[in-house]
């Protein structure tokens, strides 16, 4: 046989593998969307799918999902006018078949999403977005089951209103980017959100002014309801002003202005046998409070001997996933809805292995450097301890910090100018009578 011969051959089969590799894609992706929303289902009922239109091709397909947000019993709401709305929301996609994804690499299937409005809402969303697309959500699902989901809001700027109930005068922000990662079994996520800008001006002249704020998070679930792993923020600046209130601006108060800038912070959670270990670390450039600056400031802090099944039952009982679950919220007063006695048991069983707390924070200042420390450890605390708050007593805790001794009063008479020098008298009377009380030490630490 000719070489053409085996080349044409080897062609078609070829060809013949990457059909089929695109039919059992797209087959695959059927059921495994469909696994993964009943998981979600199952597990924040708060999200549910009403109705699921999946319209199969060859090399693509095309997808609508009605999904209600909102829990549905008769007598518990939580999102009801606090965290979701009982709405519904129509999702259409357009779906590529692996293996080939163009440039989402390979995988499985590639997919675009976007929500699909009524006109009411169209319209509005036009004036707010000027004609851009609101949200747009892309992706793939891998041949492990992950998926990768991106979204981005676009830019926005617009005045809500100018009625004399409208408090907020302008809102604008450049693209808020998020790129989400779960596995099959959404107990590992991996997320990163990045905003390089949100400005919010108020009528009176309170303004805020963010910029680039970045968030990540790589974690997995150790217990149920109970999420570790590494944490990192990053800013890069901060503006905010505040006026003063109408009878202190007339009497020559100022706005006050505060900038943060260059803020990164990080942290670590491990599991390690039934106990939390933590690290965390920061860091900030600088700070600026009306005329002074302070900077650089950096932190650093730890946790130890946390009991993980503690802390799971506490997420469980106090935190979000709670909402999410649609589990009852109690209304009277009660640890919400739990026995007492049950959360005096699961919080001396969280201080049973002695667990123990630092922060250290030092910040440069125009008068020299500022630092304040503080370790607390726990000792031998039982049930009837918490339940007496006689654990109070078995809880060291030491304190140390370090202030130059101007510094406080110079901060105190920041405000009103008339006010400033008894401000400054009022605060050296109280370092003074620290000083000969023995609670404060000058050139020193305790």
């Amino acid at each position: 046989m000719k070489k053409g011969a085996f080349a044409v051959i080897g062609l078609v089969g070829l060809g013949a593998a990457y059909l089929g590799a695109t039919w059992w894609s797209g087959s695959f992706y059927q059921q495994t969307m469909s696994e993964q929303l009943q998981r979600i289902s199952e597990q924040y009922p708060v999200i549910q799918v009403v109705e699921r239109n999946y319209q199969p091709g060859f090399f693509s397909s095309s997808e609508d999902i009605v999904l209600a947000l909102g829990c549905r019993t008769d007598d518990y709401d939580p999102a009801d006018g606090f965290l979701l709305p009982k709405t519904q929301i129509k999702l259409h996609s357009r779906i590529q078949h692996g293996p080939f994804l163009g440039t989402s690499g390979f995988g499985l299937v590639g997919f675009e999403t976007e929500p699909v409005f009524d006109n009411e809402a169209k319209a509005e969303l036009a004036k707010v977005f000027k004609g851009a697309e609101p949200l747009k959500i892309s992706g793939k699902i891998g041949y492990s089951g992950d998926t990768t989901t991106r979204m981005r809001v676009s830019a926005v700027q617009f005045a809500p209103g100018e009625g004399e109930d409208a408090q907020i005068k302008e809102i604008s922000w450049q693209p808020l980017e998020i790129t989400l990662r779960l596995n099959d079994s959404l107990k590992n996520f991996d997320g990163r959100l990045n905003w390089p800008q949100l400005k919010i001006e108020h009528r009176d002249g309170t303004s805020m002014l963010l910029e680039g704020l970045t968030v990540s998070e790589n974690k997995k679930r150790e217990l149920e309801f109970l999420f570790l792993g590494q944490e990192e923020y990053g800013l890069t600046r901060l503006n905010m002003v505040m006026p003063s209130p109408a009878g202190e601006a007339a009497e020559g108060g100022k706005p006050m202005k505060i900038s943060v800038e260059k803020v990164h912070l990080a942290s670590q959670t491990t599991l390690e046998g039934t106990l939390i270990q933590s690290s965390s670390h920061g860091e900030m450039e600088r700070l600026n409070i009306d005329e002074q600056t302070f900077g650089p400031g950096k932190f650093t802090g730890g946790a130890r001997n946390i009991d993980a099944q503690s802390i799971a039952a506490l997420n469980r009982m106090f935190g979000m996933e709670k909402m999410l679950r649609c589990e009852p919220i109690a209304t009277d007063g009660s640890s919400f809805g739990e026995d007492p006695q049950q959360l005096i048991s699961l919080l001396a069983t969280l201080l049973k292995p002695d667990p123990a707390m630092n922060a250290n924070f030092d910040l440069g200042t125009p008068e020299g450097k500022a630092s304040f420390g503080m370790k607390m450890q726990a000792k031998g605390i039982t049930e009837d301890d918490v339940a007496t708050l006689g654990a109070l007593m078995k809880i060291d805790i030491a304190l140390d910090f370090q202030l130059p001794e101007a510094l406080p009063g110079k901060i105190a008479a920041q405000g009103k100018p008339q006010e400033a020098e008894q401000i400054r008298a009022d605060t050296q009377k109280w370092i003074d009578e620290g000083v000969s009380k023995n609670l404060v030490v000058r050139e020193g630490s305790f």
